[in-house]
């Protein structure tokens, strides 16, 4: 008996972080907890046995979010001219904002609800800060940037687009071209 309440706990949870991920996708990290709970099927409490805040349901998709980002920093690396990296690693970090919205939030804030998150995010600042690293030290960046300014000015950029906005995703690259400039040594 105790094996399957697991088995159920595992399911209510899945099911819970597919309806917030599609919830998010669609509205952002304002979407209500009972809607989220309501999209799964399961009741409000099983949301916060799992997820006791809002904040905790974000992070835990943040971090699912943040191994995407990583895998970015890492074909980023790859690129031979050290600018063109950075620039190929700004922009599909951007990309990858704008596929799951809200999630620049947790890329930005100063403080985290979960040490996991703390966590990832040290990780992808040490996968991004190679990047910038062979840019800085090709003297191709500016040498005070550091992999957390450039975490949080692309979640700044997602934060500012206003997603009703038909040309949001212009402003974005646009917005994203003036960082790349004001990058440059």
């Amino acid at each position: 008996m105790v094996a399957r309440e697991r088995a159920d706990a595992r399911r209510n949870r899945d099911r819970l972080l597919d309806a917030a991920r599609d919830a998010f996708r669609r509205g952002g990290v304002t979407v209500q907890l009972a809607d989220v709970a309501r999209a799964a099927g399961v009741g409000v409490s099983s949301v916060h046995r799992h997820f006791p805040t809002r904040e905790a349901l974000i992070e835990t998709l943040a971090r699912e979010h943040f191994a995407e980002l990583m895998r970015i920093a890492a074909r980023a690396a790859a690129d031979p001219d050290p600018f063109a990296a950075v620039a190929l690693m700004l922009r599909e970090l951007l990309n990858a904002q704008f596929g799951l919205h809200g999630m620049s939030s947790v890329l930005t804030a100063a403080v985290d609800a979960q040490p996991e998150t703390t966590q990832a995010k040290a990780r992808l600042d040490l996968a991004i800060g190679a990047v910038l690293a062979r840019a800085q030290q090709a003297h191709r960046v500016r040498p005070e940037v550091t992999a957390a300014d450039l975490r949080k000015l692309v979640g700044g950029i997602e934060l500012a687009q206003d997603r009703r906005d038909p040309g949001a995703r212009e402003r974005a690259d646009l917005y994203l071209s003036i960082l790349l400039d004001g990058l440059r040594t």
